[in-house]
């Protein structure tokens, strides 16, 4: 398992993540303890240090894929350049001839630093039929709600679709709208109290992530369906 930075598209080792939102994304100061990120590391059991990986595997979602990456013919080394591989070429097998011999692969590798810049080969992710079909239908859902509720103009006054699912405009028009915005404000310097909620709230959110593994499928499945109450 491995920690991926969905914007850089490369993994990052446990103890880098703090360095790596403060260097390369600007965050200065992230609201993440490092105590934190490695109780999250030892639940999920994810090392502190990346394994070595031998293609060809299974796409890993989230690292950045290189299509038409390239491999040696010869001695089956890996670039996603193809200068790299010309250069690898008259150095390794010029005897082979003055072309370099490579065919292209899909590619994949967990970072651009020294120790993790090895590219390894990978099986490019195919969702399956079914998935796509539910997907279609899905959309053609969506499009239906949207067009059956209103003007089809994006007017700001528009209601989408989401808000008349949820009606939550109706759930909150009897209070306050100022309060409510106050409500969900970030704690100031004066709120000490609440900025000590955030261990509170982690572990409320991670406990909840944990029991979606182990509750039944029939419970699960009531939990998705449309509340009767709102229909």
């Amino acid at each position: 398992m491995l920690i991926i930075c969905t914007g850089c598209g490369v993994a990052v080792e446990p103890h880098s993540i703090l360095y790596h939102l403060r260097n390369l994304h600007n965050v200065k100061k992230p609201k993440l303890l490092q105590s934190h990120l490695d109780d999250l590391c030892n639940e999920y059991c994810i090392p502190a240090k990346f394994l070595p990986i031998q293609g060809p595997i299974p796409q890993i979602q989230g690292l950045a894929l290189y299509r038409n990456g390239l491999q040696c013919e010869h001695c089956g080394f890996l670039s996603a350049q193809r200068d790299v591989i010309t250069k690898h070429h008259h150095k390794m097998h010029v005897k082979e001839g003055p072309k370099a011999q490579a065919k292209e692969i899909a590619l994949q590798r967990l970072s651009s630093l020294p120790d993790s810049k090895r590219y390894f080969t990978v099986l490019l992710a195919q969702a399956p039929a079914g998935l796509n079909v539910e997907v279609q239908n899905l959309r053609h859902k969506c499009d239906a709600a949207y067009t059956s509720f209103g003007p089809s103009n994006n007017e700001d006054r528009t209601v989408s679709p989401w808000l008349l699912t949820t009606r939550w405009h109706e759930h909150v028009a009897k209070y306050d709208s100022q309060k409510l915005r106050q409500l969900v404000e970030f704690p100031n310097q004066n709120e000490a109290s609440l900025a000590r909620l955030e261990k509170g709230v982690l572990a409320v959110m991670m406990g909840g992530m944990n029991l979606i593994v182990k509750t039944p499928v029939l419970v699960l499945q009531e939990l998705n369906s449309p509340d009767p109450v709102k229909q």
